[in-house]
């Protein structure tokens, strides 16, 4: 490996933009308004009024009710079927054709899990307005709020406003910002009645939720490999390198949607997220046993535990817990117990960060 410091901190005028970062908040941006107009677009269909948690690992369950309706679905109700059909939302990777009678103001037939116990309930359909898509965000804004990456994104956005001409936070901000859109912004719009939206809303909401694979670790794997300096692949072939981490996760994710397959997509999360976990360990050896400087030794070491402990652990947990939920058992921890661990182990990056020697 050849040495090459990012000296954009140190000698970049610390808070003037430059085009990388106009482009970084850009694409930011573009994200988040596409996260808002996907989620807006969804809930103003015909549906239940209730939103699914996108965020729970495992079994389809209710996480809101947003409609001004009465409706016998309760936070936590698993869905198994609707209309006797298996639940769209447990095992639809495609759009589904809208079941027969899904219509404003009829009745469907719902069959979920409450309690140990099953249920067929009657669920009213009405297509929502201002006030319950406003309570959809607001549900997203509640159910992101206390997630790991919150935290972070706080960390990062500090980070860019001090030194917004860095290629690092210019990175963290387009890795985070996106992330933190999308599971704040676009995660409210999954419900019942989105699984049979039309197919152009209906990929662009899928390809969003998953922006873990195609954006967020390919940017977090090209920090690894450009911050404090640039190693190989990036100093051997640039461009090239820049489209094989970010083309080969994007290919792999638009090939489990048109292959209709989860399993391709777990393996576009769960690879990229793997190969990072190796280049940082194998950057951090290669940097104390071969780099003299102790500046860039110092700001390896950090980079190094924020990203290992702070960040590629989460993707890398969910992507085994997805392939694997059989073992959801061993984390299932108190909720303080958890919510402790979570916030302790996300500030570590930002932190991290925060103490990079000048």
């Amino acid at each position: 490996m050849i040495a090459a410091p990012d000296q954009s901190i140190k000698t970049a005028p610390p808070r003037r933009f430059d085009r990388g970062s106009w482009i970084a908040l850009g694409l930011v941006l573009l994200i988040v308004t596409a996260s808002a107009t996907i989620t807006i677009l969804n809930l103003a269909r015909v549906g239940d009024g209730c939103v699914i948690d996108a965020g729970n690992i495992g079994p389809t369950v209710i996480g809101a009710c947003v409609g001004d309706w009465e409706t016998p679905l309760l936070l936590g109700d698993e869905l198994i079927a609707i209309g006797g059909d298996s639940s769209p939302v447990q095992t639809a990777i495609r759009p589904q054709p809208v079941p027969a009678g899904w219509i404003d103001g009829a009745t469907i037939r719902y069959t979920v899990r409450r309690g140990g116990q099953t249920l067929v309930l009657d669920v009213p359909l009405h297509r929502t307005g201002f006030g319950e898509i406003m309570r959809g965000f607001g549900y997203g804004f509640w159910r992101q709020a206390p997630d790991w990456n919150t935290a972070v994104f706080i960390g990062v956005l500090v980070i860019f406003a001090l030194v917004p001409r860095s290629r690092a936070a210019q990175q963290l901000l387009v890795a985070l910002g996106g992330l933190t859109a999308v599971t704040t912004l676009q995660w409210p719009s999954t419900s019942v009645g989105a699984t049979f939206a039309p197919a152009p809303i209906w990929y662009l909401s899928l390809f969003l939720g998953g922006i873990w694979a195609w954006l967020f670790i390919p940017t977090i794997l090209l920090l690894v490999l450009t911050f404090p300096r640039r190693v190989w692949p990036i100093t051997h072939s640039p461009q090239l390198s820049i489209a094989a981490i970010f083309g080969v996760p994007l290919a792999a994710t638009i090939a489990g949607f048109v292959a209709a397959s989860g399993t391709i997509f777990l393996v576009a999360l769960g690879l990229p997220a793997l190969i990072t976990m190796i280049a940082i360990v194998t950057i951090t050896a290669h940097t104390f046993l071969r780099v003299p400087d102790p500046v860039i030794r110092a700001q390896t070491a950090w980079l190094a535990l924020g990203l290992a402990v702070g960040l590629a652990f989460w993707p890398l947990l969910y992507a085994v817990l997805l392939l694997f939920p059989d073992q959801l058992s061993i984390v299932r921890l108190p909720l303080w117990l958890a919510m402790t661990m979570q916030a302790c182990l996300s500030l570590i990056f930002p932190i991290s960060l925060v103490l990079q020697p000048a």
